[in-house]
């Protein structure tokens, strides 16, 4: 069973009929401060199609040109303004009740000098139900105009939009007649687009007009046929269908007749299932409520056990600076003790004497502990912690080669001392000798 689409808005024809609810329509499709052209009573007849947004004179254009034809382009009645309303808001309309009820008003109120609405459609009904119409045979019965895309759209609201005065104007004649003087513009300009469309088309089309008359004759006289054909087998699928219905009248009304006998004796089931639906409903929101409390619950317990990880990780990262400060002060302490032993006793060797073994030393013993780390990796397997050892491994370096590039700037330090040193036992020597 196909399932019927909801619509935000009531029906076009119950609001044609009962509710047409002006207010509404007129806030949702005008610009602000526009108002309704009133009639003589006072109740709302029209709005001027220079009062509406340029997305309610787009859907105008289709309105008055497919739904609801008709040649007057510079005001809204108030029927095809509902229409707008239900097509931009959501309301349902049925498109061929429409068309149906306005091509039975025009056949019965037709004038000599109005325009004929929903011309192809009543060249399609003339053609099934076998009207000829020999007279029109050699001319355009229906001219084709310049289809409403959404790139024609969009130039046209662009232009509207260009065209806007940055001032009101004073008096309501003076709007109408800039409207009626922008739509005369308007209309000229999409006329001599077509024109020029027309003309490179018939360049084109012209040599090929001529070689396919003949095959479009032969093709109405073989259409002319078919058609014949077809009128015959309508008529004989007419009768077989009339037949047919009454023979469905009858089974439908059996088929009635079992279903009124199905529903009374199922309604006392029906009210029983629907008692057991409604006690599975409130113990469904009963377990839905309990699970919304568990959930609240582990949210407040997820939330708790975060903020105690965020602490955690920030007191040892104050840690580990603290720690890192901590021994770059014992090294820099260390370093200077021992610079100032060979200064102390001349046997003990300096550190560039010593520099050499120490760095040996130290790139064999980080030598050792990287192949020791990438075995317990590979054995364990653990790449997550992998990556945590390896980036203090580097720290530890990074820290081993400042502690390096200290010990040398002391290093040079206390070369420059003893030289300093030596020059002043130097001078202090030769003082005496001179006097």
């Amino acid at each position: 069973m196909i399932k019927p689409k909801r619509f935000k808005q009531r029906s076009y024809e119950e609001r044609v009929t009962y509710e047409q609810r002006c207010v509404d329509v007129l806030s949702d499709l005008c610009k602000v401060g526009m108002d309704w052209v009133l009639d003589s009573q006072g109740q709302p007849l029209k709005l001027r199609r220079g009062d509406l947004i340029p997305q309610a004179k787009g859907w105008h254009d289709i309105v008055r040109r497919s739904l609801i034809p008709t040649s007057n382009n510079s005001e809204v009645t108030i029927n095809r303004a509902i229409m707008i309303h239900c097509i931009m808001k959501g309301g349902e309309i049925n498109v061929g009740e429409i068309i149906a009820k306005n091509i039975i008003d025009t056949s019965e109120n037709v004038k000599q000098d109005s325009w004929l609405g929903y011309p192809s459609t009543i060249l399609r009904l003339c053609g099934d139900a076998g009207v000829h119409l020999e007279e029109f045979e050699e001319t355009d019965i229906v001219f084709v105009g310049k289809p409403i895309t959404k790139n024609r759209l969009e130039y046209v609201i662009t232009v509207q939009l260009e065209r806007q005065p940055l001032a009101k104007r004073k008096k309501r004649k003076g709007e109408r007649q800039e409207e009626e003087h922008e739509e005369i513009e308007e209309a000229s300009t999409l006329n001599m687009n077509q024109l020029q469309a027309a003309l490179e088309g018939i360049s084109g089309q012209y040599s090929q007009i001529q070689r396919s008359q003949e095959k479009q004759a032969q093709q109405h006289r073989d259409l002319w046929q078919l058609m014949d054909q077809q009128r015959e087998v309508q008529a004989q699928w007419m009768n077989q269908q009339r037949e047919c219905q009454a023979h469905r009248m009858e089974l439908q009304q059996e088929q009635y007749t079992k279903m009124y006998e199905a529903i009374n004796n199922s309604t006392a089931e029906y009210e029983r299932s629907m008692n057991k639906v409604i006690q599975e409903q409130v113990q469904l929101r009963k377990e839905q409520a309990h699970q919304r409390e568990l959930l609240h619950r582990m949210e407040a317990r997820q939330d708790a056990l975060q903020r105690d990880y965020n602490e955690n990780r920030m007191f040892k990262e104050a840690r580990h600076r603290d720690r890192i400060d901590y021994d770059i002060c014992t090294q820099e302490k260390l370093s200077y003790i021992c610079g100032t032993l060979p200064v102390l006793n001349p046997k003990i060797q300096t550190f560039n004497e010593a520099h050499k073994v120490l760095e040996e030393q130290e790139i064999a013993r980080v030598q050792f502990n990287a192949q020791r780390l990438k075995d317990k990796m590979v054995m364990k397997k653990e790449y997550n912690g992998a990556r945590i050892r390896a980036k203090r491994f580097e720290d530890m370096s990074i820290l081993a080669r400042k502690q390096r590039k200290h010990v040398a700037n002391f290093g040079v330090f206390v070369d420059n001392a003893k030289k300093l040193e030596r020059s002043k036992r130097g001078s202090s020597r030769a003082l005496p000798g001179r006097e």
